[in-house]
């Protein structure tokens, strides 16, 4: 499947592709790749962002479910996250979520690859208690 827009961006236009596909081979398994392609024109120049994920999503039951997400930006960030929900109760939720990150480091000009900041790691919790 695909998708293209374009329209005004700034004093300039933009053009985006975005492709995409998903598969349920069974029950509770989910699948998805995802590539956009943004092309930006503006009067100080042109950039291009390119940009993948990848998902997958299974439910175990209607109640838990895990899903690892990994996105990709072209010289940019590689972000990766692993989260579980699990409705214990209706409406009270469990959210357990695991990030990592990693900074696109350009080894030959050190003062921009300095602005984007160091890998990061992070696990959180959150409750949503009903009732």
């Amino acid at each position: 499947m695909g998708r293209v827009a374009w329209g005004q961006y700034f004093d300039g236009h933009f053009t985006q592709l975005l492709y995409y596909l998903t598969y349920r081979p069974i029950p509770g398994l989910y699948t998805a790749l995802t590539y956009q392609d943004t092309r930006v024109h503006l009067k100080e120049g042109s950039f291009t962002n390119d940009i993948f994920l990848g998902e997958i999503t299974y439910a175990f039951t209607p109640q838990l479910a895990t899903r690892l997400w990994v996105q990709q930006e072209r010289n940019a960030n590689l972000r990766e996250k692993f989260d579980v929900n699990w409705e214990f109760r209706p409406g009270s939720k469990l959210y357990v979520i695991y990030e990592d990150i990693k900074s696109y480091v350009n080894f030959f000009d050190p003062p921009a690859a300095a602005l984007r900041g160091p890998t990061g790691r992070s696990l959180l919790t959150k409750i949503v208690f009903f009732y």
